[in-house]
């Protein structure tokens, strides 16, 4: 993700440790933060808030021993990272995620429910986090993508695994709804 000054965000996890990294160029350098000591897996979603400010999902595993996992957020301001919160610990949710900011500087996330295998949205417009099933069609919403468009619609793109077919959801009058 790239903010208004042109400079570098990455999100990625670390191989070897299984934590999150965060990587930017900010202020002329490259510089990396582990900023998660548990273990993390999944692809981490990165985006720029209208304020520059950094906003990142991504999975953790909270215990191995019985296996509890949550889809978490994290965002960082120019007072630094606050505090994670979790969107969904509901199964196995999140381990494929996408982020977008509205202009309000308000999260939209889309991800794979693999327990229940739907694709999921959430946001926190209201102030809390709110989470709703978008398609529950078969094993729908593998590799989720979200973005707004420029009247703040929400725009979700994904993959239908029992038809083997990209599929598409938009926001209208109603919460988004998958077409074809």
């Amino acid at each position: 993700a790239i903010d208004s000054d042109g400079e570098v965000h990455i999100s990625c996890i670390d191989d070897d440790e299984h934590q999150l990294r965060y990587v930017t160029n900010d202020g002329g350098s490259w510089s990396y933060t582990f900023f998660s000591d548990s273990i993390i897996y999944g692809r981490p979603s990165i985006a720029i808030g209208p304020d520059d400010a950094v906003h990142i999902t991504y999975f953790h595993e909270v215990s191995s021993m019985p296996e509890i996992y949550r889809l978490e957020y994290r965002k960082i301001t120019s007072t630094g990272w606050e505090s994670p919160l979790v969107i969904d610990d509901q199964g196995h949710a999140g381990e494929q995620s996408s982020i977008a900011i509205d202009a309000d500087g308000k999260a939209h996330v889309a991800y794979y429910d693999q327990a229940n295998y739907d694709l999921k949205y959430a946001t926190n417009v209201d102030g809390g986090w709110s989470c709703s099933s978008i398609d529950t069609l078969g094993n729908v919403g593998v590799f989720p993508s979200i973005d707004l468009d420029s009247a703040g619609m929400v725009h979700m793109a994904y993959v239908d695994n029992t038809n083997l077919f990209f599929k598409y959801a938009v926001q209208n009058a109603e919460p988004c709804a998958p077409r074809d």
